[in-house]
């Protein structure tokens, strides 16, 4: 089969364009995550590339595209001198899943070619693979592959991936929980129902930009309250939010859905819905207090579970994080690994990797103190309020 197939380097947006078809088409053949289509792949090209180079693998067999590993160069300057060349996925960290898209029965064949074009056309120094499913199809394959060409590194678990597997009945994966949660879930929920009119909202293509914004301003609203920046605080993250959501929108995998009790919404979940796997991506709540009580959070999730198990689907995927409340509803562990492997020549590349690490570790400390230095300075200039607020802060500086 191997010598049927040949392999191509993608490094230019409008051969990247020129994939939307054939990506698609492997994507829908092969069923894996949203993470791994040409929606969110090429929407974060389009929204973060800037100064780094693409990289897309791709391998071709008589009957067309078999397998994709989406790659970008990145150089960043390790202690602001040394460059690195490091290459990463599309999706950066924030795509929960990360793999090789390949075609079932070309795993072995496809990854072989991809391995000896990295080793050949030598593109990097260093591979830097995060968020890599420890069942995956593709990348674990590959890593075998391109051991055996005498990369040298290691893989190691960076995070879990809680997932509820569905029973056929809401009864069933209430069994499935610890009996005092089970009944601590079932009694809210007839509490909730007691109390209110319960709904779910989803959004609609239609309603979309309305719907969106309203997700933004309630996932903002705790950060904000915190005096943080929040993640979609960022303009450029919640743009290309906003794009993503509109593209899976359009192929109907959006399920932005909002808790609405007596008709106010007062809580929204941010996931996708394909293949009969809902994946939560994102949480926002309107900090209701007459809700608040009933744990409309949990509430949200368990509602969405139930109508997935009506419609028939298979998973309720909770995505990264080891959250409590998530095993609480049921569900196990999925890992992910990172793969960290640099080419047999370069044996420099561990040392300019782990110094890499310990550089950016010190730039995150010292954002953190010199944020922290900020608070304390705000708290310091501004005088505290009396109770019948006549204090004058002259007064309070001892002048």
């Amino acid at each position: 089969m191997a010598k049927a197939l040949s392999v191509e380097i993608v490094s230019s947006a409008d051969e990247f364009d020129a994939l939307a078809e054939n990506w698609r088409a492997l994507h829908d053949a092969a069923g894996r995550s949203v993470f791994q289509s040409f929606e969110w792949n090429r929407t974060w090209w389009r929204h973060f590339g800037a100064g780094n180079v693409l990289h897309i693998l791709t391998v071709t067999g008589p009957n067309g595209l078999v397998a994709i590993a989406p790659f970008y160069r990145e150089t960043p300057r390790v202690l602001w001198v040394a460059p690195m060349r490091t290459l990463r996925w599309i999706g950066g960290d924030m795509a929960d899943y990360q793999d090789v898209l390949v075609a079932a029965g070309y795993e072995a064949d496809a990854c072989a070619l991809i391995a000896a074009a990295l080793l050949d056309d030598a593109p990097a120094d260093l591979l830097l693979l995060n968020d890599t499913p420890e069942d995956g199809h593709g990348a674990n394959v590959l890593q075998e592959h391109l051991r055996a060409s005498g990369f040298v590194g290691e893989a190691t678990r960076n995070v879990r991936c809680p997932r509820l597997h569905l029973k056929p009945t809401w009864k069933e994966v209430l069994g499935g929980m610890r009996p005092s949660h089970a009944k601590r879930v079932a009694y809210m929920e007839r509490n909730m129902r007691r109390n209110f009119q319960v709904e779910l909202q989803h959004a609609k293509l239609e309603t979309l930009d309305h719907d969106f914004n309203l997700f933004v301003e309630m996932h903002q609203k705790r950060w904000v309250a915190e005096g943080k920046p929040g993640l979609l605080g960022d303009p450029l993250k919640r743009a290309f939010y906003h794009d993503v959501a509109r593209a899976f929108a359009e192929r109907g995998w959006l399920a932005l859905v909002f808790l609405a009790l007596n008709g106010e919404r007062v809580w929204v979940n941010f996931s996708f819905k394909r293949n009969g796997i809902i994946e939560f991506y994102l949480g926002g709540s309107a900090e209701n207090d007459s809700a608040r009580k009933y744990s409309p959070g949990i509430m949200l999730n368990v509602l969405h579970i139930q109508s997935l198990i009506n419609e028939g689907g298979a998973v309720y995927d909770f995505l990264r994080g080891n959250e409590p409340y998530k095993y609480d509803l049921g569900a196990v562990d999925r890992g992910n690994v990172a793969l960290t492997l640099r080419r047999p020549d370069r044996p420099v590349a561990d040392a300019l990797h782990l110094a890499h690490r310990a550089q950016g570790k010190a730039e995150r400390l010292a954002q953190r103190t010199l944020a922290h230095a900020r608070k304390v300075l705000d708290r310091v200039a501004k005088p505290p309020a009396s109770a019948n607020n006549q204090i004058p802060a002259l007064n309070l500086l001892g002048v």
